[in-house]
């Protein structure tokens, strides 16, 4: 290993001859992924599953909150216009 690749960030940033280039090479690589379970896959699509059911729901309430809303508001304006 070069002596490049035994420097810490700290150090390197301290000695100011190493570019942010070299900075960059000695920042490790991130670990692959562990391969997924399948009982983890299966809980996981189940839960993406649940979401989509739970954000439809909650279109489907404020969609019929929006329309009860609207439908009040024309109520209001119609017997505003004949109470003038």
């Amino acid at each position: 290993m070069s002596e490049r690749h035994r420097l810490t960030i700290p150090e390197t940033l301290k000695d100011g001859s190493q570019s942010s280039r070299q900075t960059m090479d000695i920042m490790e690589e991130p670990a692959t992924p562990k391969k997924v379970k399948k009982r983890t896959q299966v809980q996981l699509s189940m839960d993406e599953e649940l979401a989509r059911k739970m954000e439809e729901e909650e279109r489907i309430r404020f969609n019929a909150e929006q329309e009860a809303r609207a439908l009040q508001e024309e109520e209001e304006e119609r017997l505003n216009l004949e109470a003038a």
